[in-house]
């Protein structure tokens, strides 16, 4: 019987302990969803003042640079700071991007700005992976339309 007894203890001690990692995903769910309500209407409201890239890549810039600068204040855990400083890493390549539209436009350059138009697409679609990747709804639709 008491075999029997230290097996159903054994069973009954590893629930717990699986019980316990499961409260650990759960805060870390938690941790994660701040961030997101933090993050998401940072994202929506910059996709509304981009909407297509190229219109105003001056204004484009400033409003991207300005969402990244938000987001990467905002506390995230450890356990997702390497993914989500690719998010933040790719905003900025987008914001780069926009500035050498501007510049090129500025220096009537057309070839380069619409290579660098370009670039900024392609960040914008980077943006939505990462953003994918760390679980954000509105900021894996990207910053701009």
């Amino acid at each position: 019987m008491s075999l029997v007894r230290s097996s159903c203890v054994g069973a009954v001690v590893a629930v717990l302990v699986l019980g316990g990692c499961g409260e650990s995903d759960d805060e870390l769910s938690g941790a994660k969803a701040r961030v997101a309500e933090q993050a998401d209407p940072i994202c929506t409201e910059t996709r509304d003042k981009v909407g297509d890239l190229g219109g105003d890549p001056a204004a484009e810039r400033d409003a991207v640079q300005s969402a990244a600068d938000r987001l990467k204040a905002i506390t995230v855990p450890g356990e997702d700071e390497e993914k989500y400083k690719v998010f933040t890493v790719e905003i900025e390549n987008l914001a780069i991007s926009l500035e050498d539209v501007v510049q090129s436009r500025l220096q009537n350059e057309t070839a380069r700005a619409e290579t660098a138009l370009g670039r900024a697409r392609e960040s914008n679609e980077r943006v939505k992976k990462a953003a994918a990747d760390y679980g954000f709804t509105e900021c894996s639709q990207g910053l701009a339309s």
